[in-house]
């Protein structure tokens, strides 16, 4: 008597919004994962920004609301954006004549009394509350790559060296 070999069952899955996300507006996970495969499907396989925004462009797509659509706030939002990059990609390269030379960011993203602002990395380092600050977003962008690649068994001994880390941090 031939035995019927099992089936596997494929997984349930459900979508959600990654804790953090930046969109103002977003329509149910479910929804924008099902358009942006509909959109993947019909672009070979590909999903690419420029083909997901011309999608979006027609107000009954799903997508939508996603997008700021009034240019000049766009442009705005753009430019505010390019500041950030600005201030993210400036380095220094300190030369301690110790081992070699050591590059750092120049200008580190802290919460003040005021709101946010960019201080200089040597001031925020030499400031027990602001380096304190800068280490647990160091170890909340840590713990925010584990959400994405944990499926990663190679990256198991960082996601331990982090938690022990923060641990020590308290």
């Amino acid at each position: 008597m031939a035995t019927k070999a099992k089936v596997k069952k494929k997984p349930k899955t459900k979508a959600i919004w990654r804790s953090g996300t930046y969109l103002k507006k977003r329509p149910p996970a479910d929804k924008a994962l099902k358009e942006l495969n509909r959109i993947k499907a019909d672009n070979a396989g590909r999903l690419v920004p420029s083909v997901v925004v011309d999608e979006a462009r027609d107000e009954s797509c799903v997508l939508h609301c996603c997008f700021e659509w009034d240019d000049s706030a766009a442009a705005e939002a753009h430019r505010l954006q390019q500041a950030r990059e600005l201030m993210n990609s400036i380095k220094i390269i300190r030369d301690n004549d110790t081992d070699s030379p050591r590059e750092e960011v120049a200008f580190i993203n802290v919460r003040d009394e005021v709101g946010r602002s960019y201080q200089a990395s040597d001031k925020v380092m030499s400031d027990p509350e602001l380096r304190e600050q800068a280490l647990t977003e160091a170890l909340n962008a840590i713990e925010a790559l584990k959400r994405r690649y944990n499926h990663l068994e190679e990256l198991a001994e960082v996601w331990q060296a982090a938690k022990k880390l923060r641990r020590r941090a308290g």
